[in-house]
């Protein structure tokens, strides 16, 4: 079979160390860091971040991207591949939220058959494997905090846009409306938000409030992708 008579795929993969915007004291956005895609054909792209400090309101220490997109031939199928990865060190937020590490990582499968191989119906799967926070320190967050890891597979064509949560069973004040803290804003985290073609992780949302005012998100990453038109 000709690589043109392979059913072929739009891979959707990308990764953010930081970005967001700021109202109050300062009106504009937060420059983007670690950005990172892979083209819609499928590849691999990778950076490394020194330390990032934005008017002493957020910061990091370094931080490390990656993206990768390929395909494997198997029982029947081709298996379309697209996994991104961030991990970021030293966060820091107004010293009042801070993380040693944020990790975030988001898998995305898509099975197509192949005509005249025996594969049936099309199929995508997501995974937050491997994504963690190490040395989480946000004021009125349980202690022993933990996540739990959601694999499965994505939702109808059709279906309610849903967000859900990571943060483990137990952990309320994480898995709802967000941790508010008085005199600096309300803090998310583990964000996860499947779609029937994509799916993003973000693993740490602030909305800063007062003093600050303004919108930050660390370790956000976005994988899937749609059959070739």
């Amino acid at each position: 079979m000709s690589q043109r008579e392979n059913p072929r795929y739009v891979h959707s993969g990308s990764a953010l160390a930081l970005g967001g915007h700021l109202t109050h004291p300062f009106a504009g956005p937060i420059p983007s860091q670690g950005a990172c895609a892979v083209p819609g054909c499928g590849g691999f792209s990778s950076m490394s971040v020194g330390g990032f400090d934005y008017q002493g309101l957020v910061s990091f220490e370094g931080a490390r991207v990656r993206c990768l997109a390929n395909h494997e031939r198997k029982e029947g199928y081709l298996h379309h591949y697209t996994v991104s990865t961030v991990s970021i060190d030293g966060v820091n937020i107004l010293d009042v939220v801070k993380a040693a590490n944020i990790t975030a990582r988001l898998l995305a499968v898509a099975k197509t058959p192949i005509p005249g191989e025996g594969g049936e119906g099309k199929s995508l799967r997501y995974s937050t494997v491997g994504s963690s926070f190490t040395d989480l320190r946000v004021p009125g967050l349980s202690r022993g905090f933990s996540l739990q890891a959601v694999t499965g597979d994505a939702p109808q064509e059709g279906a309610a846009l849903a967000r859900q949560s990571l943060a483990a069973e137990g952990y309320a004040e994480a898995r709802s409306r967000g941790i508010f803290i008085e005199d600096f804003g309300t803090v998310f985290l583990a964000e996860f938000f499947p779609g029937p073609y994509t799916a993003r992780l973000i693993m740490l949302r602030v909305e800063l409030g007062c003093p600050a005012g303004g919108t930050a998100t660390f370790g956000e990453v976005k994988d899937g992708g749609v059959d070739w038109p």
